[in-house]
């Protein structure tokens, strides 16, 4: 058994204030070789919500930390992207939403030379026929994403009004090994930009 005690914090633009919830948990494992937690949590919060922080930390016999200084706030619009989830087979971790299994990589560590799966959500105000989304791979070097894509895909995107789920499958066995951006961009029938979300993973 670990206990683990998590500090979530997030700014509230209307009340112009930072709003704390501190938890516990305690987590028993079986004595297998899973090494991973999953879970959620439910918080009180309002619609104004900008930016938030999730700290996990462990007692002084067990430290451990987890951050996320990246990954900024979703867009603001009546068509929007939601984070990206990246997932592999074989790293025994899965997420059952609703009636749908959804591979994790908690690391955004993967290897090259299988498969890679993507999902993510787009939220819509109405229906939109004729969109197009675009999957990026950028190499990282230095902590800098290149200008220049090492992998590009492309699929045309129906909405419907509310969520609409995506899960696209990737290859990229043609990347080298390293760190890469990858980033997911909508675009409209004119080619304007309307959503952009990206994360970062790396290939072994």
């Amino acid at each position: 058994t670990t206990r683990v005690e998590f500090d979530f914090r997030r700014w509230d633009a209307a009340a112009d204030r930072w709003q704390d919830t501190a938890f516990t948990r305690r987590f028993t494992f079986a004595a297998t070789d899973v090494r991973h937690l999953t879970g959620f949590f439910v918080t009180p919060s309002s619609p104004d919500v900008s930016s938030w922080s999730l700290v996990a930390t462990q007692s002084n016999t067990r430290r451990g930390r987890a951050w996320d200084v990246t990954t900024g706030p979703l867009d603001r619009g009546p068509l929007v992207l939601s984070d990206l989830v990246l997932g592999q087979d074989g790293q025994g971790l899965v997420w059952a939403n609703h009636n749908t299994e959804i591979l994790l990589a908690p690391l955004n560590a993967v290897d090259r030379h299988l498969s890679v799966s993507l999902y993510y959500q787009i939220r819509s105000v109405e229906a939109h026929q004729g969109l197009r989304t675009a999957v990026a791979f950028y190499r990282i070097e230095n902590g800098v994403a290149r200008d220049s894509a090492a992998l590009q895909v492309g699929f045309d995107q129906a909405v419907r009004p509310g969520v609409n789920e995506v899960a696209p499958t990737l290859d990229v066995s043609r990347l080298d090994k390293g760190s890469y951006q990858l980033e997911v961009l909508l675009t409209d029938d004119r080619g304007v930009t309307i959503s952009r979300r990206t994360v970062q993973l790396n290939l072994f």
